[in-house]
């Protein structure tokens, strides 16, 4: 089953987006233990991003990629790797296949480049200058816990403004549609930025609080494109 789960993945050609409703696009998420691949940690959740079928072998797209970028495990090794006993739950672990909703429209968030802006803003490297430049934009408190609060509430207010050279934008990939219901996917994309900014300004609010700092301010709704 799980093998059949890694074709159906990876192995199947899939269409544009005007064709996912005859073969849509389909994810598959394993949890697996890294103990089987000696690696730090125990339980752990990754996509799985291919299948070398020459070698037997599935593409962990590891979403700690701090900790491992992309690499190659034996299928027979991930089976093994699921089937270790939650120490939690005293069960095995499993893999997930994921795929859009039957008559959903296909719609997403997606991060776009500003139509106006600083030249050098458009490059990855420049983002980071940005984002530097507005950290370092006046000198920190020279108290740890207040300039690590100080930068927080930069980096909130970086995100959330005009320096920001990228844009949140919501895509459909039936055109006709999109103009039809162009208000809900407003609504849904301006939903959508209000919770992330929700999330973020509670974690300030809890950094503040664990810090005994009050330097963080409360961040607004952030700007949004609609095509």
């Amino acid at each position: 089953e799980f093998r059949q789960a890694v074709c159906v993945s990876a192995c199947e050609a899939k269409g544009s987006a005007e064709e996912d409703g005859h073969n849509p696009l389909k994810v598959l998420v394993v949890s697996y233990s890294r103990k089987q691949f000696n690696q730090t940690g125990d339980g752990h959740y990754s996509p799985i991003g291919g299948y070398h079928r020459a070698s037997d072998q599935v593409l962990v797209l590891d979403v700690a990629r701090f900790k491992h970028p992309p690499h190659w495990v034996p299928l027979v090794e991930m089976w093994e790797s699921m089937r270790r006993v939650d120490a939690d739950t005293g069960r095995c672990r499993g893999f997930m296949l994921l795929s859009p909703k039957p008559g959903m429209c296909c719609s997403w968030l997606t991060l776009v480049w500003r139509e106006t802006g600083a030249e050098a803003h458009y490059t990855l490297t420049g983002l980071q200058s940005a984002l530097a430049s507005a950290l370092l934009q006046r000198q920190l408190p020279e108290d740890g816990k207040a300039a690590a609060a100080e930068v927080l509430r930069r980096a909130l207010a970086f995100s959330d403004g005009l320096s920001m050279p990228l844009t949140v934008l919501c895509r459909s990939a039936r055109k006709q549609e999109a103009e039809q219901d162009g208000e809900d996917s407003a609504a849904t994309a301006k939903s959508a930025l209000t919770q992330v900014l929700t999330a973020l300004t509670e974690a300030g609010a809890a950094i503040e609080r664990s810090l005994g700092a009050s330097q963080l301010l409360t961040v607004g709704s952030s700007s949004f494109s609609l095509e």
